[in-house]
């Protein structure tokens, strides 16, 4: 996230990173209630490996038996994700 806050405020505005930030965090409070076609299966890179796309960025996550949420990375669209995961 400090990677993404430090780039959106260089690139764009401080408002800018502000909203980016507020909605990637949103999106992260939600992985739990969002409609399966929403979420992409990555178990090719890992198993159990879910992701969810915000703005330009893929949120990295697996759900746990007990309902927890782990988001593993946040990663730029158009990363090698096999590399960074």
């Amino acid at each position: 996230m400090d990677g993404i806050w430090d780039y959106t405020v260089e690139t764009w505005s401080e408002d800018q990173a502000v909203t980016y930030y507020r909605q990637i965090h949103a999106a992260i409070q939600s992985l739990n209630s969002l409609p399966d076609y929403l979420v992409i299966q990555y178990d090719i890179i890992k198993p159990g490996l879910l992701g969810h796309k915000v703005g330009h960025h893929i949120l990295f996550y697996k759900k746990h038996d007990d309902g927890s949420i782990w988001v593993d990375r946040i990663l730029h669209e158009r990363m090698d994700y096999q590399r960074h995961l």
